[in-house]
This record gives C-alpha cells, structure tokens and sequence, in this order.
C-alpha cells in the first residue's frame, strides 16, 4: 500500500531524527567536530582536521561551532531539493572513494 504523503513525510522526520541522534554521541542536541570524527572513524572515513572544521562552519548557520537539529535539517532539505530538480544526483553527495566504501559497508 502506497504511504500518503504526512506518512512519507513524518517517516522522513523520523529517519533524519535517527541520524543526527546517531552523530549526536552525547544527546546534547549538538553535533561537534569530535562527533562527526568519531562517526568517520567508525565509518573508516579519513578526514583531515581541516575538512571536519570545514564541514561543521559550511552547516553551522549560527555560527556556535556545532550543528543544531535546525541545521542538519536545512542541509538535508537543500540536498533533497537538488536531488529532487536533477541538479545532483545522489551518488555526487561525497567524493568517490568515501562513496566507494560506503557502499561496501
């Protein structure tokens, strides 16, 4: 049976509340730089101080030096956006070989 859309919607909400809860370790409602390294590192991604610095001030909208729930969601709405106007396909979101061991995973 096909979900209607407040169904496909609220699971959405759901589904991005479990990943920023998966990246926010100490439920402080905060993902910090050392959050998202830990994750990478659990993911055997390597970045560098530099790219994790980059990545937290390219989301953080308020600049505190973290990423809110607000801000992880206007990240994933955009992508979704893009994805959804044919301007970025999903398999363009991370470089190749991050993307490559992911889908190993």
């Amino acid at each position: 049976m096909a979900l209607s859309v407040a169904e496909a919607v609220q699971g959405g909400h759901a589904r991005l509340a479990a990943a920023f809860n998966a990246l926010d370790a100490d439920g402080d409602g905060l993902i910090s730089q050392a959050e998202i390294k830990a994750a990478c590192l659990r993911l055997n991604i390597e970045m560098c101080p530099q790219e994790l610095m980059q990545l937290v001030h390219r989301v953080d909208v308020d600049g505190d030096g973290f990423i809110a729930m607000h801000e992880f969601k206007r990240v994933q709405a955009l992508k979704l956006h893009l994805i959804a106007q044919g301007i970025l396909e999903q398999h363009e979101l991370m470089p190749d070989e991050r993307r490559a061991h992911i889908e190993q995973v």
